[in-house]
C-alpha cells in the first residue's frame, strides 16, 4: 500500500534545511511518497503561545544557537547561523517550492531551503532575487526555469483568487 507523507515546513527554518534531505531520503527508501507543504509558523506560534526568535529569552536563544551548531556538524552542513535577513519573506521562495511541486520535482525543497540557508539567502530575500539567482535556484532545485517560472505565475494567481 503506498505511503503519502504530508511535511508541513518553513523555509525560513534552519531545521528545515537541515533535516528535509535526510527526510527525502528515508521516506524515499521506505517507498514514501513526500506531499511538501509549505506554511508559515510565525503565526501559530504566536496562537499557541510560543514567542518569535527576538523575543525568547537569552538563554533559549544560547541553546537554539549550541543546537544549530551542533547539527551543522552532526549533518555536515554548510549554514549560515546568523543570516542578516532573518526572519525574511519567503514567499517567492515558498512559490517556487509549490511549482516545483506541481512539476513533480520531489527534491526541490530540500534544494531550495540549501539555498536559502547557504550563499543565495542574501540574494533571495535581502533585495530581491535577481534573475541569475532565481535561475540558479531552480536548475539546483531541478526545474528548467522557463517552466518553473510559468507555472509560479499560475500559482501566484491561483493564490489570488482562492484569498477573496
Amino acid at each position: 500500500m503506498p505511503v503519502t507523507i504530508d511535511y508541513y515546513m518553513s523555509l525560513n527554518s534552519p531545521w528545515t534545511y537541515l533535516g528535509s534531505a535526510p527526510f527525502a531520503e528515508i521516506a524515499a527508501r521506505h517507498g514514501a511518497t513526500v506531499n511538501v507543504k509549505p506554511c508559515k509558523f510565525g503565526p501559530i506560534f504566536e496562537q499557541t503561545g510560543g514567542l518569535p526568535l527576538p523575543k525568547r529569552s537569552p538563554q533559549r536563544r544560547a541553546y537554539r544557537m549550541m543546537e544549530l551548531k551542533r547539527w551543522r556538524e552532526v549533518r555536515s552542513a554548510p549554514i549560515n547561523l546568523e543570516p542578516k535577513h532573518f526572519p525574511c519573506d519567503d514567499a517567492a521562495a515558498v512559490r517556487l517550492v509549490i511549482a516545483a511541486r506541481l512539476l513533480r520535482h520531489a527534491a526541490s525543497a530540500s534544494h531550495i531551503a540549501a539555498a536559502i540557508w547557504q550563499e543565495l539567502r542574501r540574494q533571495l530575500f535581502g533585495g530581491g532575487c535577481g534573475e541569475r539567482c532565481r535561475i540558479s535556484v531552480q536548475r539546483n532545485a531541478g526545474c528548467e526555469p522557463s517552466t518553473a517560472r510559468t507555472t509560479s505565475s499560475r500559482v501566484i494567481r491561483s493564490a489570488g483568487r482562492d484569498s477573496r
